[in-house]
């Protein structure tokens, strides 16, 4: 039997996890790719998981801790390359992040 997640009041299997984890790498890639001047450390401890969206293999804590340093990583570069409009944004996205790692 799959075991679950509770995000936001939702459960999660692996899967949905892994897709999560897609979709945001490809968040990463574009913005890596259409925002100049980005600082390369701004997605290093998600480089440092050593876990791709292709690794199904790793576990869902992995998959989730990945997704978790991804949504890091793009806040940061939202807050830092950005218009001030997505600078305001960086907040709202930084604190859910930040309470459910704790």
């Amino acid at each position: 039997m799959l075991e679950t997640y509770c995000m936001y009041g939702y459960w999660m299997q692996k899967d949905e996890i892994i897709q999560m984890h897609v979709f945001l790498f490809q968040v990463r890639l574009f913005l890596e790719d259409n925002t100049t001047n980005i600082q390369s450390d701004a997605f290093i401890s998600y480089k440092n998981l050593e876990v791709c969206p292709q690794h199904v293999f790793k576990s869902k804590d992995d998959q989730k801790s990945a997704i978790f340093e991804l949504c890091r990583g793009i806040s940061y570069i939202l807050k830092y390359h950005s218009s001030t409009e997505l600078q305001r944004d960086h907040i709202t996205l930084e604190q859910p992040c930040n309470e459910l790692q704790k």
